[in-house]
């Protein structure tokens, strides 16, 4: 997950200092809104500052300059001179007294390391910035170095850290009125939003800070990231015209603005679309022009990361296995070397998967269970649990702000109403502070009941889980009654027919088949049973559980049909982890025992194969016999059991066919979606 960089952008310092030059304050303000687009020029301005700020003696706005260039410097990728010029700023602020701008010197010099990737000197700076804003009680100041530590913590994989900083940003952000902060942090939310699998939410901010985009055109860099960020959420949608929309805005505000310098989140965006609508060629050529940008820029691993990576995914979809393996090493081990452990994850699987198309398939299972690895770390429950517990303290944060904020609008405004009718006569004033009074206590009434339905609505939540756990216990339960009850009883039915059998010796043998029968009925239906407990007891059924089962029922059949011989095969290259749905598992062993009886009942052949394999992302699963064949449109004769199969089919969205001629066998197909 990738969130963006606060930067610590000029907070006009005329609203502080009203009484400096005009000049200066609209030569920081034009350097400020150039970096991007016209570096050289900003470089110029920011010296032409200085010189007029030592003109003045005003070594405030002296070291607002020394500072930005730092900035300025980063934003260019020239590491050296942004390093040159903190060690520069730090030395006239203590000189000069201006300790007030120290903390947006370790601001900026930490996001110099950042973009080296130099993240403990990121992380080092970004604190020391945080401790100064809160000394001074400047909390804007406070609100952009949390979030910035917390996005060094999410790179370094430290997600606990992460989370509790980015909770401590987000408290804040809906006082501030500086609009480019919310822009990049309501971004940030609507990416926390997207990996708790909250759509909707994560949509509904991302869309509000394009709004804020919009409404403050002097930060056009936030207008390209909004819409970027929503043209990815439509490529995940699958709304491939409205992710174009998005890129189509998002290049004209880089062509409006001669934004050069970030074309490459457009075109990385271009290439994300051509690869969902799997065009790729398209997207090599796209990618392509993307990294030579990105060059140009000096942007570094973890900025093209994602280009590098779909390169390697396009060459391996353009039947260019070796060339994505290639790359994708060479991503990786930049990767190691940051220990990105997102980023990390991601090249495995895409490793694999080229392993795989090279036929190399130990290799690819090698690095599939190295993706899990990772993966497994980066999402598992816990982080899942601290991300929803941040995002429900932060909207309990926001409404109790709102409410504290409502409360003292409203005692501000019954202080002033008292006083004025004070003034003016005092019965009179006695009936506006009794009627003030009984609005007051109507709308805390109406709070109070708000929050009873909020209250309402939790515990209806709280009962629908408790439900649901115990409709699992009950499920459990049964299974052990079915086992334990009717299991025993069906056991002791087979016991007393076997020894009525016995004591009937000189018993017809009419008597003798039928009682024959009913103990082979009730093994049977112990069979059943057991194979529906074997389901009920199973949230999930993996491909290899459904193969032993398989194999079970056929071993059991080739006893009892000696004359028949079975072939039962499964393709060694199907990952036998792929779990199902415990009701998914039981229809496809239903389907596969219920075609292999009307073989063995109907067909009259000394032949039965059943074999499953994977093809064009699905499962496909057949039962053959070389017996007589039959007419499949003889519903009177053999409808209810191919019925019963091809409603099992249709419960687990399975295609099913059937083929037979008389004389050339029967052949049932079973065709499932393997995602």
């Amino acid at each position: 997950m990738k969130r963006i960089l606060l930067f610590v952008i000029l907070i006009v310092p005329s609203l502080l200092f009203a009484q400096k030059e005009v000049s200066i304050d609209s030569i920081l303000l034009y350097a400020t809104r150039n970096y991007t687009a016209q570096p050289d020029s900003a470089q110029y301005y920011l010296h032409k500052g200085i010189k007029l700020a030592e003109e003045i003696n005003d070594d405030y706005q002296k070291g607002i300059f020394l500072t930005k260039l730092i900035q300025q410097k980063t934003r260019i990728r020239d590491y050296d001179s942004a390093r040159y010029y903190f060690r520069k700023s730090r030395k006239f602020l203590l000189e000069s007294g201006q300790n007030a701008l120290l903390p947006d010197g370790h601001s900026e010099i930490a996001e110099t390391y950042y973009y080296m990737e130099k993240m403990d000197s990121a992380l080092y700076h970004f604190a020391q910035a945080d401790s100064l804003y809160a000394k001074d009680g400047d909390s804007i100041g406070v609100l952009i170095s949390k979030n910035n530590i917390a996005n060094v913590h999410q790179i370094q994989g430290n997600y606990k850290a992460a989370i509790d900083n980015m909770l401590q940003a987000v408290k804040n952000v809906d006082t501030t009125q500086y609009l480019y902060i919310k822009v990049q942090l309501y971004i940030n939310i609507s990416e926390l939003y997207r990996q708790i699998d909250e759509p909707e939410l994560a949509r509904e901010f991302a869309e509000r800070s394009l709004d804020l985009a919009l409404g403050n055109t002097n930060y056009p860099d936030d207008m390209v990231s909004a819409y970027v960020k929503l043209a990815g959420y439509a490529i995940e949608d699958e709304k491939y015209e409205k992710a174009r929309e998005y890129n189509r805005l998002a290049q004209k505000v880089v062509n409006d603005y001669k934004l050069d310098m970030i074309q490459f989140q457009v075109s990385k965006s271009n290439a994300n679309l051509l690869i969902a609508e799997e065009r790729y060629d398209e997207a090599i050529a796209e990618i392509n022009q993307a990294l030579d940008i990105a060059k140009q820029a000096r942007r570094n691993d973890f900025e093209v990361f994602s280009l590098r990576r779909n390169l390697g995914i396009c060459y391996s979809k353009t039947n260019r296995p070796q060339q994505a393996v290639t790359i994708l090493n060479e991503v990786l081990e930049n990767t190691l070397e940051d220990g990105r452990l997102d980023d990390i994850s991601a090249v495995y699987l895409s490793l694999s998967e080229a392993h795989e198309s090279l036929g190399d398939y130990r290799s690819a299972i090698a690095n599939y269970k190295l993706y899990r690895t990772y993966n497994d770390s980066i999402l598992g429950e816990s982080k899942q649990v601290a991300i929803r517990d941040a995002m429900v303290k932060y909207e309990t944060e926001r409404k109790e702000h709102d409410l504290a904020e409502t409360r003292a609008n409203l005692a501000e405004k019954e202080l002033e109403v008292r006083k004025k009718n004070a003034l003016i006569f005092g019965g009179f004033g006695l009936a506006i502070v009794l009627g003030l009074i009984g609005y007051l206590f109507y709308n805390q009434q109406k709070l109070k009941n708000r929050q009873l339905r909020k209250e309402a609505e939790l515990q209806t939540a709280l009962a629908r889980i408790e439900t649901q756990n115990k409709l699992q216990e009950q499920r459990l339960r049964i299974s052990r009654d079915l086992h334990d009850n009717i299991g025993s009883q069906l056991t002791f039915i087979i016991s007393s027919v076997d020894n009525l059998k016995f004591g009937l010796k000189d018993t017809s043998d009419t008597v003798k088949n039928k009682l024959s029968g009913i103990s082979e009925f009730t093994t049977d239906t112990i069979y059943e049973l057991r194979d529906t407990i074997w389901a009920m007891n199973k949230n999930n059924i993996t491909l290899e559980d459904l193969q032993v089962r398989i194999s079970n029922f056929i071993e059991k059949a080739r006893v009892s049909s000696s004359d028949v011989s079975f072939d039962f095969s499964i393709s060694e290259n199907m990952l036998k982890d792929h779990t199902f749905t415990s009701i998914v598992g039981m229809n496809l062993y239903r389907i596969i025992q219920e075609a292999v009886n009307n073989a063995l009942k109907y067909s009259e052949g000394n032949m039965i194969k059943v074999d499953i394999s994977e093809s064009d992302e699905a499962y496909r699963i057949s039962i053959s016999d070389n017996g007589k064949g039959f007419d499949v449109n003889d519903k009177e004769r053999y409808g209810n059991g191919l019925n019963n199969m091809k409603k099992r089919a249709r419960d687990i969205n399975a295609k099913f066919d059937i083929r037979s001629d008389s004389g050339s066998g029967t052949r049932v197909e079973l065709i499932l979606n393997s995602e």
